[in-house]
């Protein structure tokens, strides 16, 4: 899709009469218009042009944790500049005739939720959540202005305006797009060029399978298909993915292998499900904390997600059984010592707590119930009465089906007591007939060992942790609020013992937090690092073991 020369100047030269219209119009009383403009493939330009005497507007997307989310923003006049989280006008009187303007990098760095500007080869996919301001100098429009831009299903030729009459317009992805002349087929979806076409043709045949699937079982949830955008993102870093599931439906594969193996595949294919999953369900409504919302939210899409993959056939049983098992485990690492409702924003979203801890939960509290309605009937008639109401307990629909005179058990425990996380798990699984205590299996060993190594993490960076775990080693990210990680390392060693494939790594990593209180770390590049343990490592002993034919049996009746 390269642009002529000759082409990209009447674009720009259109983009320029098109700014001087939106100046004019803020003069005549027409809302704050934010206005985001494709450059090219590496640069956005944002302005904010208000309607009235204005002297300062706050950014509504806060820049936590220092991750930096507008440090690539530069001012380019100088009636305005950016102060943290805030616009600022120099001179308030003349805020009316002075347009704020800035350069936004196209980046491939992941922010917390959606990206304010992720390339897809020449293409940008922004949210504008990441651009959204209070009302301090008035309402607010967008206008978007590309070559192409497509919201949803449908590319429309340069500009695309959001006018106060969108609810959605400060939460919602757009792509913009460097060709006018695009057009979708069928399901709306975009590659960049990158993405090898086996891996485009199996994530049409996941989201085709998940959608016929998920409708037939969930008909009370108003589904609508979403455009699909996949990007294949090389920086030189560690192999991971990242999506969302709103109205265009991100896929993101960073330094993702061209050719992938059968467990390559199976996980595209659960995180094409899982995304899918979301566009069949509903916000719970009437939670007691953030750690619960999500639970329910990204547990329930996990669900959704690992019940569609039983039935197509991506999951064998002894596959379905073992991602219930590591997900419980994976819990119980992370978050095992504290209640459910103790835990914090950042550590739930670092513990991917509502994944891990949700799947176990809706697969138990389901199977175990003594009610016999099938798991997606439930669930259908849980958002049922979400549509219809506004509120449904979760924990008596999901245990109980909302049946008269039956009291859930096991899910207020964990949803809303002081107990821990593991206590509650310990109490309710050994009286149940769906589990069986088990030593841990080598993946919850490396799931351990994982978890030990960001807690050094934290230690040594002010509680932040930014670890991804590969095939051979363990990618540690260099953060500014650490004293020796501020850099990005490579962890290949442990104690001299490698990080994958032996399991005495554990157990030294323990001896040496207790003995030593420090941990070496042997790099991919020879060096050894060593860092500080203050606080001692915990080996779990005895995790549990699902009975997956009898849950499968209670789940499917």
């Amino acid at each position: 899709m390269a642009l002529g020369l000759g082409w990209k100047k009447s674009w720009l030269a259109g983009l320029a009469l098109l700014a001087g219209h939106v100046a004019a119009q803020t003069v005549s009383g027409a809302p704050l218009t934010i206005q985001i403009i494709y450059r090219d493939a590496q640069q956005l330009e944002v302005s904010y042009a208000p309607q009235q005497a204005c002297q300062r507007l706050r950014l509504s997307k806060e820049n936590r944790d220092g991750e930096g989310l507008r440090d690539g923003w530069q001012a380019l006049n100088d009636c305005a500049r950016l102060e943290g989280d805030q616009i600022v006008w120099k001179q308030a009187a003349n805020a009316a005739n002075c347009v704020a303007r800035f350069a936004v990098p196209v980046t491939k760095k992941v922010y917390h939720h959606y990206q304010p500007a992720l390339p897809l080869g020449q293409a940008v996919l922004l949210h504008t959540s990441n651009y959204a301001v209070d009302h301090a100098c008035g309402d607010t429009r967008y206008v978007l202005s590309a070559p192409a831009v497509a919201t949803g299903g449908q590319a429309v030729p340069a500009q695309l305006v959001l006018d106060t009459g969108v609810k959605e317009r400060d939460s919602q992805p757009a792509l913009l797009l460097p060709d006018a002349a695009v057009r979708f087929e069928g399901t709306p979806f975009y590659a960049d060029p990158d993405v090898p076409q086996t891996t485009v043709a199996l994530i049409r045949d996941v989201a085709d399978h998940t959608v016929q699937y998920l409708r037939e079982q969930l008909p009370s949830v108003p589904f609508r298909m979403p455009m699909i955008a996949a990007a294949s993102i090389r920086d030189g870093g560690p192999t991971y993915f990242n999506g969302n599931a709103q109205e265009i439906l991100q896929l993101a594969f960073f330094n993702w292998p061209l050719t992938m193996d059968d467990g390559g595949q199976r996980t595209v294919s659960q995180f094409v499900a899982h995304e899918f999953s979301h566009r069949f369900q509903m916000y719970p409504a009437g939670v007691a904390s953030y750690a619960e919302e999500r639970l329910i939210h990204e547990g329930g899409a996990e669900f959704l997600r690992w019940m569609t993959s039983i039935k197509t056939g991506w999951l064998s049983p002894q596959q379905a059984a073992a991602d219930v098992d590591n997900a419980l485990a994976k819990c119980l690492i992370s978050a095992g010592q504290r209640s459910l409702r103790s835990l914090s924003r950042a550590e739930v979203d670092n513990g991917r707590i509502g994944y891990v801890c949700g799947l176990p939960a809706y697969v138990y509290a389901i199977a175990g119930s003594t009610e016999i309605t099938p798991a997606l009937k439930r669930l259908d008639n849980y958002y049922r009465q979400l549509q219809q109401s506004g509120s449904a307990d979760f924990a008596t629909m999901l245990e109980c089906d909302g049946k008269a005179g039956c009291q859930p058990r096991w899910l207020p425990q964990l949803l809303r007591s002081e107990q821990t996380i593991s206590a509650v798990w310990q109490h309710w699984l050994s009286s149940s007939a769906l589990a069986v205590s088990s030593k841990p299996t080598p993946d919850q060993q490396q799931e351990m060992l994982i978890s030990a190594i960001g807690q050094l993490m934290r230690e040594d960076c002010s509680g932040m942790r930014d670890v991804y775990p590969q095939k051979d080693k363990i990618v540690l990210s260099g953060l500014p609020q650490c004293q020796r990680l501020r850099a990005e390392v490579s962890v290949t060693q442990i104690e001299g013992l490698p990080y994958s494939g032996d399991q005495r790594t554990l157990p030294a990593m323990v001896s040496a937090c207790r003995e030593r209180q420090e941990v070496r770390l042997g790099l991919e590049q020879g060096q050894t690092l060593t860092l500080a343990c203050r606080k001692p490592v915990e080996a779990i002993s005895q995790f549990h073991q699902a009975k997956i034919a009898e849950i499968i049996r209670q789940l499917q009746p």
